[in-house]
């Protein structure tokens, strides 16, 4: 039987939930053998039984491949799209809420917590005027938290890289 691995190519082909799950494993463990099989595992999408019949060499380029993919620089982009829905950077952060803030502030800075930092940064585009447009009302980071597990990779790193030195001041 041969196993057939699908291989993420960029960033955007993996969603946050994967990379927040490796992230907790890699937290938790410095074993580097241990950490190429979780990564080949949550990124390839297979169960770890099977990482251990992947040949050596393929092993060995699948750890180089994932880790140069982590270096890629990303751009930062005000729209994306998750399950037919498109979402939109908040269009204007001086107008943010305050519980828009408390919520940001109170996810921004941890990667495990970063789907919660997303569902306030982005949410639903309701209105579109050529490149301007509304988005829904903010209520809660719950509303969207799940949705933006599946967020891009590289729409939350370039999220997260621009806008995690946010302070009130420069609201």
């Amino acid at each position: 039987m041969k196993l057939e691995l699908t291989i993420p190519t960029k960033l955007s082909e993996i969603p946050l939930k994967h990379y927040q799950k490796f992230l907790l494993t890699a937290e938790n463990s410095t074993d580097e053998v241990f950490l190429a099989e979780k990564m080949i595992q949550i990124f390839c999408g297979i169960e770890l039984k099977e990482v251990v019949k992947i040949p050596f060499k393929e092993v060995e380029a699948l750890s180089i491949h994932f880790a140069s993919l982590f270096q890629q620089k990303t751009e930062f982009k005000n729209r994306f799209t998750i399950a037919g829905v498109e979402f939109g950077f908040i269009p204007n952060l001086e107008e943010m809420s305050w519980g828009e803030y408390i919520d940001l502030e109170a996810n921004i800075s941890d990667l495990k917590t970063f789907n919660k930092a997303m569902a306030v940064m982005y949410r639903p585009i309701i209105e579109k005027h050529g490149d301007k447009y509304k988005i829904e009302p903010y209520v809660s980071s719950i509303n969207y938290a799940e949705v933006m597990e599946f967020a891009p990779l590289d729409i939350v790193l370039a999220a997260k890289i621009g806008r995690s030195a946010l302070t009130l001041e420069e609201y």
